[in-house]
């Protein structure tokens, strides 16, 4: 069996690894500064990456994010997914975990995910798409540099970038 943490962003399941997870802080309402318009957020004393699943699926959230999902991406780069209930750990089997087609269409969970499982432990059975850290990861890039303020936000959670 393999734990995973189990959070719904619109109408899809996703999950992690536990080990991909460094823990699920409050993103209270202090926390939301102007540091989110550009794909930041603090965290304590921290800033962070934030990954928002439901702007990358052009959905808005139906109610406020109160969680955060910090998540170690790289060495050197942490990211927050915004969420509106606390993550369920669960245990899946691994022969329940299927690889997913390539694909390039950006504003599915397939853009972000490399598997999917189908939980039949819940009623009704879930499917669920197992996020890939390395596309979060790009998929965070992509979006900061595509903002216009967005050139040095990658810098701030991954560290300098050289310049060529």
């Amino acid at each position: 069996m393999t734990k995973i943490i189990l959070f719904k962003i619109a109408d899809y399941w996703f999950a992690l690894p536990v080990a991909a997870v460094l823990k699920v802080v409050r993103f209270p309402p202090e926390f939301r500064t102007t540091l989110n318009q550009v794909g930041l957020a603090r965290a304590g004393d921290r800033v962070i990456c934030l990954l928002d699943l439901h702007q990358q699926f052009n959905v808005a959230a139906t109610r406020s994010t109160p969680f955060l999902i910090l998540v170690q991406l790289s060495q050197h780069h942490i990211g927050g997914i915004p969420v509106e209930k606390p993550p369920t750990l669960l245990d899946i089997s691994p022969s329940a975990v299927q690889l997913l087609p390539p694909s390039d269409r950006p504003a599915t969970p397939l853009a972000l995910a490399k598997y999917v499982a189908l939980v039949t432990s819940q009623e009704p059975p879930l499917e669920v798409f197992l996020l890939d850290l390395e596309k979060l990861a790009r998929s965070q890039d992509r979006r900061a540099m595509a903002s216009p303020t967005g050139r040095d936000a990658p810098a701030i959670g991954a560290g300098r970038r050289e310049e060529k």
